[in-house]
């Protein structure tokens, strides 16, 4: 009699258990269509057209084409999230994300703001990067067949150069690096050690010494080329305000000055060596 009464006692369990499973079964299907029929509701709302941004405006521009940006915008907005919310649903438009890629898109674009301005329009406001300096790769520049491009306050490349008669910008010189072609979106140098540069040059011209160019030469060396045509030559590890105290004061020397005073051109100074100044008149 035990016996049987454990047989039926497990024989119930078993129904229940499968009794449940059943019911968890159901409830999954339910709630899985539940969940599908939300997110189907919610997919077709988001491509309602009075919610979806239909009209772009560019503000800022310049030299970036108004009609690349909004091309790269409405291919960007086009099509769905997994073929179910629209791309272009203004509650689901990531302006921060847009932004950042717009910069890595149009190089000439050095801050952008985009907002939505209704429910079917959004701005972008752009503000384009200022040519101040140009990286040739040697000084066969002159030469129109010669590749520059522009570079920004910073260093940066961002624009090839169209060829210049004189001396517009302040010239840079260095191979591209790696052979590249096309050195757009990198720096001229690391941004600390370009904005040294551009320091020490404007220290020279603050004692009416016109540096026009620069090269990076082998070594890690560097030099200026001036106005007059005379060569600076000085190095990336030494302390440039010490080299331009070292410059002064060979300058008021009695000897040098008595050498300009003859009209004899320069043809270089050497700041390479410690705290000693080489120089040689032609």
């Amino acid at each position: 009699m035990q016996f049987l009464n454990s047989k039926k006692r497990t024989f119930s369990t078993s129904r229940s258990m499968e009794r449940r499973r059943k019911q968890h079964a159901v409830r999954f299907l339910v709630v899985l269509c539940v969940l599908l029929l939300v997110i189907s509701g919610l997919g077709w709302i988001s491509w309602r057209p009075e919610i979806n941004i239909s009209r772009i405006t560019v503000l800022g521009n310049t030299t970036v084409s108004e009609e690349d940006i909004r091309s790269y915008l409405e291919e960007r907005l086009s099509g769905g999230y997994a073929r179910v919310f629209s791309r272009a649903n203004v509650f689901l438009f990531q302006p921060k994300v847009i932004e950042e890629e717009l910069r890595g898109t149009f190089k000439k674009i050095e801050q952008v703001e985009v907002s939505r301005d209704s429910l079917q329009s959004i701005v972008v406001d752009v503000s384009e990067r200022k040519p101040f300096y140009l990286w040739c790769t040697t000084e066969a520049k002159k030469e129109a067949e010669q590749p520059c491009y522009f570079l920004d306050i910073n260093g940066y490349v961002f624009a090839p150069a169209p060829y210049f008669s004189g001396s517009v910008y302040f010239e840079f010189y260095k191979p591209f690096v790696g052979g590249n072609e096309n050195p757009i979106g990198t720096y001229f140098l690391p941004e600390s050690e370009f904005k040294r540069l551009i320091a020490f040059r404007n220290s020279l011209r603050e004692i009416n010494i016109e540096p026009k160019s620069l090269s990076v030469l082998d070594s890690g060396d560097y030099s200026f080329l001036l106005s007059g045509g005379t060569e600076v030559f000085f190095n990336s590890k030494q302390d440039f305000d010490l080299l331009f105290h070292n410059l002064v004061a060979t300058f008021d020397t009695e000897q040098f000055a008595r050498k300009r005073k003859q009209g004899l051109p320069l043809k270089y100074i050497d700041l390479r060596f410690d705290n000693k100044v080489y120089y040689r008149f032609k």
